[in-house]
């Protein structure tokens, strides 16, 4: 059987797929809200690869399903802003 390659990435790595700072990645990391690194010596750690994959696709999933939820309320009696001057006659 085929055993997949396991890649891990190095801070800059992981800063440079997600956008994210130092500071933003160590707080997920803190609160659990990213992927736990993986200690591979006393100074060094590292992500692996598929586990930031994931929440890359976890967190373009909720901000879709999030964005799409805003655009369903109300929709039957929605206006858009630019048209309430015109009417108003502003």
């Amino acid at each position: 059987m085929h055993q997949q390659q396991t890649t891990m990435l190095r801070l800059p790595a992981v800063k440079e797929r997600v956008g994210l700072s130092n500071s933003q990645i160590w707080k997920m990391v803190k609160d659990k809200t990213f992927p736990q690194p993986v200690k591979l010596s006393a100074n060094i750690s590292a992500w692996i690869d598929k586990e930031v994959e994931n929440w890359i696709q976890e967190r373009i999933a909720a901000s879709r399903n999030s964005a799409q939820q805003s655009n369903n309320l109300g929709t039957s009696s929605a206006r858009p802003i630019w048209s309430v001057r015109g009417e108003c006659g502003c």
